[in-house]
């Protein structure tokens, strides 16, 4: 982010960056939703506990 576009380029340079962070949050919710969907049914025959309310 430093070399190409980066933060130090202005006000291009700090919207850039955060697309990026915004880009990285968003795929990273969207990670987690998913593994939390397939690990839901085996944690509640682990545990007994439904995921359902998390």
């Amino acid at each position: 982010m430093i070399l190409h576009r980066g933060i130090l380029d202005g006000r291009a340079g700090w919207y850039y960056a955060f697309q990026r962070v915004l880009a990285e949050i968003l795929l990273s919710l969207h990670l987690l939703k998913a593994w939390r969907q397939e690990t839901a049914p085996l944690a509640k025959s682990l545990t007994g506990i439904s995921t359902d309310s998390l």
